[in-house]
């Protein structure tokens, strides 16, 4: 049984990797589109929460948030989706592309951090080297590459590194929603509050919603919206906090996040061009080789609770 749990669970966090992996790809159309970053968010957000709607209008899914503690879901929601993609859109405007690339692929490793430091949470040292070595393999992918440059402003440093706080502490929160919500009721929360956020915002910016007509009358436009607010917002996210609910937050976030750079440097190549060299292939090497690693952890892991399990009942 845990064995196909264990498939499960990877098929899943692949499909995940997919649709974070190709998301630049409809979002780069969208922005040469001339979208502005809280349009699409909005727009994103609230295809989301229709989806959400209709499948919980036809009891397809089940929502309880009776006697449950809502406010750990606001302070998971606000997190991320919310603060987390304002200070990353702005951090990734203010630097290099490079630089952006390093910076956000080092949220598993604080994710490992804050939980050994704040939370006071264990871990072992092969889940400590395999979030090394995936991070080592997406700076080898980046630092290489001919146009690599450094020359950002510390203001944008300081945006992303707060994104990447953000969605460290978002990992550990979405951990403990686990324990009181289903993977279902915390995603469906998270939209609710994400679309809310994202339209007042757009409104405040842009003073109208003149997206949402221009999506019906131009259909490339309509299926790109509709691929980011189904597949990459609301399916990715139930995904994630699945993950997060079967494993430890720092393991998750490093399968997660390490298979999306995967997925996006392989359609990078393919489908817009990007250069490949050396670095690539090792770059990719390490950071599968690391995700690979991570699930071993996670069967010594499990085999560790099974083991002390097995002398609890043997106790009694």
């Amino acid at each position: 049984m845990e064995k196909k749990e264990n498939i499960f669970l990877y098929a899943l966090i692949g499909l995940c990797a997919i649709f974070w992996g190709v998301s630049f790809l409809f979002t780069s159309f969208l922005f040469k589109e001339g979208i502005e970053i809280f349009e699409l968010l909005a727009v994103r957000w609230t295809i989301a929460l229709v989806f959400f709607l209709i499948l919980w209008a036809t009891r397809i899914i089940k929502l309880d948030f009776k006697n449950k503690p809502i406010l750990l879901l606001l302070i998971t929601g606000m997190l991320q989706p919310c603060l987390y993609s304002i200070f990353e859109a702005a951090g990734i405007k203010l630097t290099t592309a490079s630089e952006s690339s390093i910076i956000i692929a080092t949220i598993p490793l604080f994710v490992l951090i804050t939980g050994i430091v704040v939370f006071k949470k264990s871990t072992d040292i092969l889940t400590v080297f395999a979030i090394f070595l995936a991070l080592v393999g997406v700076v080898t992918c980046v630092i290489f590459l001919p146009d690599f440059s450094i020359g950002g402003k510390i203001r944008g440093y300081g945006m992303l590194f707060t994104a990447v706080l953000l969605a460290a502490f978002f990992s550990h929160s979405s951990g403990k929603c686990a324990e009181k919500f289903t993977p279902m009721e915390s995603t469906f929360a998270m939209t609710a509050l994400a679309a809310a956020f994202f339209n007042i915002l757009n409104l405040a910016t842009r003073g109208s919603f003149e997206l949402y007509s221009a999506m019906f009358s131009n259909f490339k436009l309509f299926g790109y919206s509709i691929v980011l607010g189904i597949g990459c917002s609301a399916g990715c996210y139930i995904i994630f906090n699945y993950a997060v609910s079967k494993m430890v937050p720092a393991k998750a976030s490093n399968m997660v996040s390490n298979s999306t750079n995967v997925v996006g440097v392989l359609a990078g190549i393919i489908f817009a061009g990007d250069n490949f060299g050396w670095y690539t292939a090792v770059g990719l090497a390490c950071t599968i080789t690391g995700i690979c690693l991570t699930t071993r952890a996670r069967k010594k892991e499990a085999a560790l609770h099974e083991g002390l399990d097995s002398n609890v009942n043997q106790n009694i």
